[in-house]
């Protein structure tokens, strides 16, 4: 798991996270906030959808509420971003 800005100050960086075989990505976020229990906040709105603010990343392409519960594989990656600003 990579994070940035906001994210790497809760994490510290690049966290490696052991979860079960058959885990969602839903699955590794949860085990990211038991971690650093603030990150929850951050992640998920009070009913438990990604919030439309955090974008993921999953082997470097984005992916939407709905990709929460696919399933991963040894060796995937995810990143968590926060919103992107610029002009």
């Amino acid at each position: 798991m990579k994070s940035f800005a906001k994210f790497k100050d809760l994490l510290g960086g690049e966290v490696l996270v052991d979860i079960a075989k058959g885990a969602s990505v839903r699955d590794l976020l949860k085990a990211l906030c038991t971690i650093e229990p603030s990150l929850q906040e951050s992640i998920f709105e009070p009913d438990g959808s990604l919030k439309e603010e955090v974008t993921l990343l999953w082997n470097r392409k984005g992916i939407s509420q709905e990709g929460l519960d696919s399933v991963l594989a040894e060796g995937d990656e995810l990143a968590i971003l926060p919103p992107f600003s610029g002009g």
